[in-house]
């Protein structure tokens, strides 16, 4: 500038010569900045049209200032943002400065620019509208980092959501101090209010929740409930330091109805309280199912065995007791002192004799049938079915 001109400050974009003025005011205006960092600035009009932007901006969003100055906010700002700008043009707030705000501004290569920024209205240089001056700063390592927190929240959300396997976690909204004894603790994990969190769809199907029904908005107890199974269940999970794999609980569906589940379970703990638990699990009804209706068969064959009038006795390939009816043990008791003579003719399937001595200490001649049959795992049986009519005592 040569001596006794008008001191201007120099600009920051390249303006009209007849945009000068407006330009020089926005300029003076903002020109004081922060000496936290570079300021991007921003003015847009009633319209939402872009009238001004400093150099900063332009740089660091990589937008060429022909590509910023007489464009539709959309062109700068992320859809979202821009929503939010539209929204408060058309309804500026009685105070004309706005609290801070998080906003996006786009990029060439597809990857928005995220920033604080600190908005105000004020009076347009040459009118008495109303237009929006926007302060911002980058957020820089903190935005990246945030992004990759939102980014990794939501792949894990998805991984999640789209398992196959159900996943559920209950988060305490009043913690659970596991200082306290167990029982107390037990208590405390029924009795403290606690919501679902990060149900998947597989967890709701688990329970046969209605499509339109969400399970991370149902109340806890409403599926599983206080019960003596699920309180055996806490325990274990306490025993085990919070962290177990198949460990059994009793939970409930939606019509009511008891289901099964084998849970892994894991724990947040933070300062001794107990935050959060969550898992992975499995519906073993079925299992239950038929192993319930394999025990009720079981039984209702030891009662047919344990009716008969033989002495029945099963033993291993190794001459172990598997299993001797009621007439057995009122014969003979324990069958170890005969097994020996059972296991000598284990070879032989058929009909035997043999001096077998009874409860009375008195030694007889039984007959008896022998067979071998598989047992579990496709390991031998030895099957003795003892005639309970016996000859006069051998002679010693």
């Amino acid at each position: 500038m040569t001596a006794g001109s008008d001191a201007q400050p120099p600009f920051s974009v390249a303006v009209r010569a007849e945009q000068q003025p407006t330009a020089i005011a926005r300029l003076q205006d903002v020109s004081s900045g922060s000496d936290s960092g570079v300021i991007l600035v921003d003015v847009i009009d009633p319209q939402g049209i872009v009238v001004w932007a400093n150099q900063a901006q332009c740089e660091l969003s990589g937008q060429p200032t022909e590509d910023v100055i007489g464009k539709p906010l959309e062109a700068i700002y992320a859809a979202e943002s821009a929503r939010e700008i539209r929204a408060l043009l058309a309804n500026p707030p009685q105070d004309a400065r706005l609290a801070p705000m998080e906003l996006a501004l786009r990029r060439p290569n597809g990857r928005n620019l995220p920033v604080i920024a600190a908005g105000r209205f004020r009076r347009m240089p040459t009118s008495d509208a109303w237009e929006l001056q926007f302060n911002k700063i980058d957020f820089g390592p903190m935005a990246r980092r945030f992004e990759r927190l939102e980014t990794d929240n939501r792949v894990l959300r998805s991984i999640v959501q789209d398992a196959q396997e159900a996943h559920w976690c209950i988060e305490f909204t009043e913690p659970v101090d596991i200082g306290r004894p167990d029982e107390e603790i037990v208590d405390q994990v029924f009795s403290n209010p606690s919501i679902w969190r990060m149900c998947n769809r597989a967890m709701a199907q688990l329970y046969q929740l209605p499509e339109h029904l969400e399970l991370n908005d149902q109340s806890v107890r409403l599926y599983w409930p206080r019960s003596p199974a699920n309180e055996a269940f806490v325990r274990q999970i306490i025993s085990s330091g919070f962290a177990v794999n198949n460990a059994i609980s009793v939970d409930r569906r939606h019509d009511g109805s008891s289901i099964f589940i084998d849970n892994d379970v894991r724990a947040d703990i933070r300062d001794g309280w107990l935050l959060r638990i969550w898992g992975n699990c499995r519906n073993i009804s079925p299992q239950r199912d038929a192993q319930n209706e394999a025990e009720k068969k079981l039984l209702s064959w030891t009662r047919v065995f344990n009716a008969m009038p033989q002495a029945v006795l099963v033993l291993d390939g190794e001459g172990g007791t598997i299993w001797r009816n009621t007439g057995f043990q009122r014969l003979f008791g324990q069958a170890e002192a005969i097994a020996a003579q059972f296991m000598a003719l284990a070879g032989k399937s058929g009909w035997h004799m043999a001096a077998l001595t009874s409860l009375d200490g008195l030694t007889r001649n039984y007959s008896f049938h022998l067979d071998r049959v598989l047992g579990d795992d496709d390991q031998p049986w030895i099957v003795i079915a003892i005639d309970h009519k016996s000859q006069a005592p051998s002679s010693p």
